[in-house]
């Protein structure tokens, strides 16, 4: 929530919540490149496995949270608005 709001404030991003959606699904889109190559370069995983993961518990649980992430400046930014 407030990483959301300070990116906002550095970049000083004032446009509508489209483009802070934007803003959400590139920092995701990022974010899964790097968890991606983690797991094939530290923890050995095909993409196989780590799609797999996303059926467990834990993973629906990191799912929802991408989802959150994803969507928080935009969220951010209908509260603020």
């Amino acid at each position: 929530w407030y990483g959301a709001g300070a990116a906002s404030r550095i970049s000083r991003l004032q446009s509508g919540v489209g483009l802070h959606l934007v803003v959400g699904l590139t920092a995701l889109a990022f974010q899964l490149v790097a968890d991606t190559a983690v797991g094939f370069g530290l923890r050995g995983m095909v993409l196989g496995d780590q799609l797999a993961y996303f059926s467990t518990p834990a993973g629906a649980v990191y799912a929802a949270s991408l989802v959150l992430f994803a969507l928080m400046p935009a969220l951010r930014r209908l509260r603020v608005a």
